[in-house]
């Protein structure tokens, strides 16, 4: 019985259902224009959003702008690929094997502060600092950078640990 009544109740909702359809197309209300607030009316015109030209010239039309673009060619140079200036040549990489160090043309009492400024602009604390040993040690930091954004994944994941040591020697005619 209450199995009969049940499936009468949902014949019945059907039917409703289908007198209650609405035809949207015909019951269009006509709603007000949106009010935009004050201060959100457009953006204010200064010289905030203007790209700056590399290369100002006279050009007042757009044709004449492009035949000037089109004639300098940006991106074409005589100039060298990676010119060395005199700062560069203050700094060279040697390697032996897969050893790899920077020789600076300063001598170690110049470079001790730059190198530990380094790792504190990097975020990185010092934990030894041994000038007499040439030494600088950095306490332990988290690398979060390849953790897995899935929390599940996070979870079984281990958080990697970065520490660096620097050590300046006193090389050969003023290097380090």
């Amino acid at each position: 019985m209450t199995l009969a009544m049940s499936g009468c109740s949902i014949m019945n909702s059907q039917s409703d259902a289908e007198e209650k359809e609405m035809d949207y197309s015909t019951s269009v209300d006509k709603l007000p224009p949106l009010d935009l607030p004050p201060d959100l009316s457009g953006p204010t015109t200064d010289d905030r959003y203007i790209v700056p030209d590399n290369k100002p010239s006279e050009s007042k039309t757009y044709s004449a702008y492009s035949r000037e673009r089109e004639s300098g060619k940006e991106g074409k140079s005589d100039a060298p690929l990676l010119p060395e200036t005199p700062d560069e040549s203050m700094i060279r990489t040697e390697r032996s094997g897969t050893q790899r160090w920077l020789v600076v043309k300063s001598e170690p009492e110049m470079v001790w502060p730059v190198v530990k400024d380094v790792w504190q602009v990097m975020g990185f604390s010092i934990k030894v600092e041994m000038p007499e040993a040439g030494v600088i040690e950095t306490e332990l930091a988290e690398n979060r950078a390849d953790t897995p954004q899935n929390m599940a994944l996070r979870a079984l994941s281990t958080i990697e640990h970065d520490k660096f040591r620097t050590r300046l020697e006193r090389g050969d005619s003023g290097t380090t």
